[in-house]
């Protein structure tokens, strides 16, 4: 990837979330997931994600950033995430795969860890046979990231979709009915 294009991409993306544009974005890697995923923390309040493992969360994630485009990419997703669990903003995911939430970068950790103990962040298990076609992420009933399969990476995203965000959110509380909450965050 051509680190003036993750930039420019970074920019075109920061300018929607801003104006919460009701626009359809692309996103086809890891950098663009955490450029996404950075603007959502940003500008919500409420996040809610269902995901295989909780990537954004993990070393090895941050490593593929790093190795995509820059540091500052990562670095913008983890400050954005801490000021998000600072101002009290409530994060709720379900994993889809069986492993604790793991590998969590050093840089987050103890905000996680401290909003999972406060109860500011739950985190749950799928507890079913269910296999969604599509892993997704919600922001204050009006944003979301979409991936366009449960195996794949790339997706699209919207920061001013409340129909979109509606439909996945019903989704999203129908999966958190057969999910069972975790309470702890394993740092390996």
């Amino acid at each position: 990837m051509n680190l003036n294009d993750i930039i420019e991409y970074d920019k075109e993306v920061s300018k929607l979330a801003e104006e919460q544009t009701n626009k359809l974005i692309w996103n086809d890697s890891c950098s663009h997931n955490a450029v996404i995923m950075k603007e959502m923390f940003k500008h919500a309040h409420n996040v809610r994600m269902f995901c295989g493992k909780g990537s954004i969360f993990q070393d090895k994630f941050s490593q593929i950033v790093k190795d995509e485009a820059k540091e500052n990419i990562i670095k913008d997703l983890y400050n954005a995430i801490i000021k998000f669990l600072e101002k009290q903003g409530k994060l709720t995911i379900i994993l889809q795969k069986k492993e604790v939430l793991d590998d969590v970068s050093e840089q987050i950790y103890k905000a996680l860890k401290d909003k999972t103990e406060s109860g500011d962040v739950q985190i749950y298990h799928l507890d079913s046979e269910i296999k969604p076609e599509f892993h997704f992420s919600i922001g204050d009933n009006q944003m979301y990231r979409r991936e366009t399969g449960a195996e794949e990476h790339s997706a699209f995203a919207n920061f001013n979709d409340r129909e979109k965000a509606k439909s996945l959110n019903n989704q999203f509380e129908l999966l958190l009915e057969t999910s069972y909450r975790i309470n702890d965050i394993a740092k390996a």
